[in-house]
């Protein structure tokens, strides 16, 4: 399918300051930090212990999302 070239391709025009790769680990680490501080503050405050499974799944998530997007980004730039 040909792309209609009167559209705006909004990914070409927003890709350089969102997916930079410096962005992009920064936005990770900042996450990752984030949802640990979360989910260790509800373990150690309130007590909850179904927390340690649901970490692991979040950082799992979030470390496929991350991988996923870094390889499609590296492919677009080749």
């Amino acid at each position: 399918m040909a792309a209609d070239s009167s559209v705006p391709n909004y990914w070409t025009i927003f890709k350089p300051w969102i997916l930079t790769s410096v962005t992009l680990w920064l936005l990770t680490v900042i996450t990752l930090l984030f949802v640990c501080s979360l989910f260790l503050l509800a373990e150690f405050h309130l007590g909850v212990r179904w927390v340690d499974v649901g970490v692991d799944m979040v950082l799992v998530l979030i470390l496929v999302i991350v991988i996923i997007v870094a390889v499609y980004d590296s492919r677009c730039n080749t």
